[in-house]
């Protein structure tokens, strides 16, 4: 039943966030560059910190390590990728609010774009990550799940995964020491950021 469904799930959140505590995710900028979309001023890459529930390195058909009380055991560190789009009206004196993109089938943070209107017209920056489990990379695994079903776990285990990394996000975009801390997410020393948090998801990403 709703145990059954959401047990792990749950399990993850709250354990995650029990070892980051009342803290922002490490992360770091790797890109930093000028916009060519329409109301888009800047486009931010880089990547974040999350606990880790998967074996090995978290790769495309690991898999939960289990307790012996059935629910994931903490493994490591998982490093997730983020993209950004800071709107043009976004500015140290008019913050912008924050957003979560949610990107669509198999895809990766890299389609962030699609969130350009939206983060425009209503003063919003929107970063995003790979839902891992049902992202680009995950291409592979599900073919090879199509041929074996008994790997399925492969694919829901790394996607609850991506649902904490999701999360994690969450916590970065509004937590004072997040990405509001970066130059990058500044205006003269002043964060772009509010915490005001909102979610927007595309075809899987809307599903999700």
């Amino acid at each position: 039943g709703r145990r059954a469904l959401s047990e792990r799930l749950l399990h993850l959140r709250d354990d995650g966030f029990a070892r980051l505590g009342d803290d922002a995710p490490a992360f770091t900028i790797t890109a930093d560059v000028a916009s060519t979309r329409a109301g888009i001023a800047r486009e931010i890459t880089g990547t974040y910190q999350v606990p880790r529930y998967l074996s090995g390195t978290g790769a495309p058909g690991s898999e939960f390590v289990l307790g012996s009380d059935g629910l994931p055991t903490h493994t490591g560190t998982y490093t997730a990728p983020f993209r950004c789009v800071i709107p043009t009206s976004a500015t140290g004196a008019n913050p912008a609010a924050a957003g979560l993109y949610g990107h669509g089938l198999l895809g990766t943070a890299g389609q962030i774009g699609a969130a350009s209107g939206v983060a425009s017209q209503g003063n919003r920056i929107f970063c995003g990550t790979d839902l891992i489990g049902m992202a680009q990379e995950d291409i592979g695994n599900v073919v090879q799940i199509v041929q074996d079903l008994s790997r399925f776990n492969t694919l829901a285990d790394r996607l609850q995964q991506g649902h904490l990394n999701t999360l994690f996000l969450g916590r970065l975009m509004i937590h004072p020491d997040g990405l509001g801390s970066s130059p990058s997410f500044q205006d003269r020393g002043r964060s772009l950021l509010t915490r005001d948090l909102a979610y927007y998801g595309l075809s899987q990403g809307g599903i999700m």
